[in-house]
């Protein structure tokens, strides 16, 4: 494809040339008012593309810089996050309103397969859920609308046209002030997966120049930074709300609910939570039936499949060997394989009580994986295998380590 590209053969060739020109010149700009003419340049190009539907232009951008030029893969990430969930809306009065599609990420983990659902919510959910919303999120007289829809990161990551018009069909609604958008979408495949991150995604409008959310206002709380063991009067009434919310939406799941930001940031800060959450929640479960952290002993492996990599971590009952419990640990695009990970891993399942941990060296093949039809975990002898049956999902409390 790059020599396609030198030779001006691939279809968007032209309009790559000029986006890389432009996003080039941002990450060397010398100045702000430099920067102001190349982010203009970038914004115009990325908008053409984003108008036409052509994603793969803007991945085979983002693919080129990733490892050599991290500066620029920078500045391209950036400006096309910026040109899906930001905009500017003019009412006929010339009134200027700043409009931003945002997200509120749960983090979602069962024992039964199929319990984390997604696809069409009710609307009495999404109208109770506006106006806690409003009360402890956003500040005053922003308007939002909701999309009655609950996502799971697989519909929504790095398909930046369908973000794209999504927003362009949220902007007018929340003009508006209506309170929910409907959209159809194909009926969803079901994912084997016992912990996954879910979006309600949404957005808000402002007068031009006004604070979006309460922390940015002079009186409002300062923006959380998200724990597990956080003890912030705000967080913990915001978490019994959600309790509230989603615990029949999802029955049979633990859930966490992460403060609603912008849709890109908070979606990587969710795919950042989900991992610690769903050892919390599995040594939860396995607390819950009577199994103490001196009888567990974990085992980190390695997994590879083209440029995706992961850990695997099974939690295993050391007087039998028989994997009670996997977590699936995704690394994002910043991170590689390491002692660095590692050492993260190691740290939660440390902090839960689990001392005896075994780390694998050699790569496991996630195509080998796949082909077993199972999402699988590593035993103590390097095998990958299904995780065991441990009965009925017992009730937990909630509350997470």
């Amino acid at each position: 494809m790059k020599k396609s590209f030198q030779k001006g053969k691939y279809p968007g060739a032209s309009a790559m040339r000029e986006l890389v020109r432009a996003a080039k010149g941002l990450a060397q700009s010398s100045s702000r008012i430099e920067d102001v003419f190349w982010e203009k340049q970038l914004e115009k190009n990325i908008q053409a593309l984003l108008r036409v539907g052509d994603d793969q232009t803007l991945h085979m951008a983002l693919d080129r810089f990733h490892d050599v030029e991290p500066e620029v893969y920078s500045e391209i990430l950036h400006a096309v996050e910026a040109a899906v969930e930001c905009s500017r809306w003019i009412e006929r009065e010339n009134r200027e309103y700043d409009v931003l599609m945002f997200a509120l990420p749960i983090l979602t983990w069962s024992q039964q397969k199929d319990a984390i659902r997604y696809g069409l919510m009710p609307e009495t959910i999404l109208l109770n859920l506006q106006t806690f919303l409003k009360k402890l999120v956003f500040a005053k007289d922003v308007r939002i609308t909701l999309v009655d829809y609950l996502f799971c990161p697989a519909q929504i990551q790095g398909k930046f046209f369908f973000l794209y018009d999504l927003a362009r069909k949220l902007w007018p609604t929340v003009v508006t002030s209506q309170s929910v958008l409907h959209i159809n979408l194909p009926e969803p495949d079901k994912i084997d997966t016992l912990s996954d991150v879910r979006l309600i995604l949404g957005a808000a409008i402002v007068p031009r120049d006004e604070p979006v959310f309460r922390w940015q206002t002079s009186s409002g709380d300062t923006r959380a930074d998200y724990t597990f063991q956080s003890e912030e009067p705000g967080i913990n009434i915001w978490q019994a709300e959600m309790d509230k919310n989603f615990n029949d939406l999802l029955p049979g799941c633990v859930i966490r609910s992460v403060l609603p930001d912008a849709l890109f940031a908070v979606s990587r800060t969710a795919d950042h939570l989900i991992r610690p959450f769903s050892i919390y929640a599995c040594i939860d479960y396995l607390s819950a039936n009577d199994i103490g952290m001196d009888e567990l002993c974990a085992v980190i492996a390695p997994v590879f499949l083209d440029r995706y990599q992961e850990y695997r971590v099974s939690l295993i009952y050391a007087r039998t060997g028989e994997v009670l419990q996997g977590i699936i640990w995704t690394l994002t695009a910043e991170e590689t394989v390491g002692m660095l990970a590692i050492s993260e891993i190691q740290s939660v399942l440390y902090e839960c009580g689990i001392t005896k941990i075994i780390v694998l060296g050699n790569f496991l093949d996630l195509e080998y994986l796949k082909e077993r039809g199972a999402v699988l975990f590593p035993n103590l002898e390097g095998e990958m295998v299904k995780v065991s049956q441990m009965g009925n999902f017992k009730e937990m409390s909630g509350y997470l380590h």
